[in-house]
Formats: C-alpha cells, structure tokens, sequence
C-alpha cells in the first residue's frame, strides 16, 4: 500500500519512466512471441502480401485482389525504403529476385522484416488508443497505467502481432484517427 501511496504522489517524471518501461516491455514482448514462428507458419497472407509488394515495386498490378490493402502496401513501401536504406532488406524488385543466387530466401528476408513490423503497429496502435483514452476519461497516473497495461495486454492485439494482416493496418490508421 505505501507505494501506491508514494506512486499517486509521484511527479509525471516517475509515470514517464513507467509508461516507457511498459511500452518497451510490451514491445519486446510481441517481438519475440513472433520469432518463435518460422516464415511457412502462416504462409497464405505472408505470402500474398509479399508477392504483391514486389509486384507493385515492380510497377506490376498485384496479383491478389482482396481486402482493402492500399494503407498496408503505403506503409510497407515506406518501411522496405527505410529497410533497404539501412541494409535490412536486399530486394525491391522482381528484377532483384531474377538474379538471386536463391529466390525463396528474397521471399523469407521480405516476410520476416515485414513481420518484425507488426510489433511496432501492435505497440502503436495500443498508444494511440491509450491517448485517446486519456483525452475521454481525465484519469489520475495510476490509472493512466492501469489504462496503457488494458491496452498493450489484450490478447486479440497480441495475436495480430504475429501476423500479417489488412486488418492491423487498418486499426492503425484508425487509432491515429483518433488523436
């Protein structure tokens, strides 16, 4: 009792430090719940989106129409720059995946920086909601992280984590939304 007594006393400075320790706990959390998963695990939509952002880097239409991918392959364009900027990521095109000495290794390093992604989306997604949540209900620090802890533990958004999904794009986009 006489830390929540001291914590409900503490400056912002001490709640900062606990919400960043929190979100970075969440986010290691969801980052390696992923890693225990081999790149065939879940195959349809890794594979799918993958292919399709090839092709559409390539300056091809994508070969599946399906769910509203448009804020996916926007955010993942940007992502496979970044990535191929600072070495992560080895192939932009098809024309790339012509000449590897393997092709299906193109396809894996393209599905697990993809999904070493999803982590990210998870945990941002969470603060978003977080802040919007704060912006409704006003609460003391104690319940500000009693609210974020709700957040990053729930376990439909942690199983996305693992996936390659229209889906977490979309509540992403829409957490933002809410700023």
């Amino acid at each position: 009792m006489e830390f929540l007594d001291k914590l409900k006393r503490a400056p912002e400075k001490y709640f900062a430090f606990f919400a960043a320790a929190l979100v970075f706990i969440a986010y290691l959390f969801n980052q390696g719940l992923g890693r225990h998963y081999p790149v065939y695990h879940l195959w349809d939509m890794d594979l799918v989106t993958v292919s399709d952002l090839i092709l559409l880097e390539s300056g091809l239409l994508p070969a599946h129409v399906h769910h509203p991918g448009f804020g996916m392959y926007l955010f993942l364009h940007a992502a496979k720059a970044v990535g191929m900027a600072f070495g992560l990521v080895t192939t932009a095109s098809l024309e790339q995946i012509r000449n590897a000495l393997s092709p299906v290794l193109s396809f894996v390093e393209l599905i697990e920086f993809v999904r070493s992604l999803t982590p990210f989306l998870v945990v941002a997604t969470c603060l978003f909601q977080w802040r919007a949540l704060l912006a409704i209900l006003s609460p003391n620090p104690i319940g500000k992280l009693l609210l974020l802890t709700l957040s990053l533990v729930q376990s439909g958004i942690i199983f996305h984590s693992l996936l390659i999904r229209t889906e977490l794009f979309a509540v992403f986009y829409w957490s933002i939304g809410h700023l």
